[in-house]
C-alpha cells in the first residue's frame, strides 16, 4: 500500500525543518530521492560532500532524515523502538562501507512529542531487529531507541514553527499507552 498524500505531505515538512537544523551542525544531508541505490548515494556523497569537507565547509557527516508520526513499543521486550525498510538501511551500510572516513547518521524526527533521534549508523547497529512477515508491507530493521542520541524539540526552536502536526494512529495497543522511555541508558550487551 503506498503511502497517502497527506502522510508524504507531513514527511517533506518534518524532513525539511530538520534538514535546515543538521546542516546548520555541519551535517551534509543526503538529497531526497538519492537513497534509491546505493551507486547512487556513494556517488553523490564522493562528489559533493567529500570536497566540501575537505574544503572545510562541513563536517565529514552525512545524514538521512527520516519523519514518523510517534515511537511504537515493541510489546515482547517492552521497549520502544523506530524502524525504516530493511533494503534503505542495506544501502546506508553499503555507502557507509565505501566511504568510511566520512561518517553516515540517520536521523529520525519524531511528531507525537516532538522528539529528534540522532544516531551513527555503527552505533545504533547494535541490537538490530529484522522483521519480514505478513504485517508489513516490505521488510523492516527495527532499532532501539536507546541507542540514539534524544533532542526533545522546545517551543523555543525554531523548527517548532515548522513542523507539521502529527497523523493521529488509526490503532493505539493497549500495550503502547503511556509507555513512553525515560531515559536512554542503552542495554549493556
Amino acid at each position: 500500500m503506498p503511502p497517502s498524500d497527506e502522510h508524504l505531505m507531513v514527511g517533506r515538512q518534518g524532513r525539511l525543518a530538520v534538514s535546515k537544523w543538521l546542516e546548520q551542525e555541519g551535517y551534509w544531508i543526503v538529497p531526497f530521492g538519492v537513497h534509491t541505490s546505493a551507486q547512487a548515494l556513494i556517488k553523490k556523497i564522493r562528489s559533493e560532500l567529500l570536497p566540501s569537507a575537505l574544503a572545510g565547509r562541513h563536517k565529514p557527516l552525512w545524514a538521512v532524515v527520516h519523519t514518523k508520526n510517534r515511537t511504537p513499543t515493541y510489546q515482547r521486550y517492552k521497549r520502544a523502538q523506530q524502524g525504516i525498510g530493511a533494503d534503505l538501511w542495506d544501502i546506508y551500510l553499503q555507502a557507509q562501507k565505501e566511504v568510511g572516513q566520512l561518517t553516515g547518521h540517520l536521523c529520525i524526527l519524531e511528531l507525537e512529542t516532538p522528539k529528534l533521534y540522532l544516531g551513527k549508523l555503527a552505533d545504533i547497529a547494535v541490537g538490530l531487529q529484522s522483521y519480514n512477515g505478513p504485517n508489513m508491507n516490505e521488510p523492516m530493521v527495527y532499532f532501539d531507541v536507546r541507542r540514539f542520541i534524544w533532542y526533545e524539540i522546545s517551543k523555543q526552536w525554531e523548527i517548532t514553527r515548522l513542523l507539521p502536526p502529527p497523523i493521529p494512529p488509526k490503532v493505539v495497543r493497549p500495550w503502547e499507552k503511556g509507555n513512553r522511555p525515560t531515559d536512554r541508558q542503552p542495554p549493556l550487551f
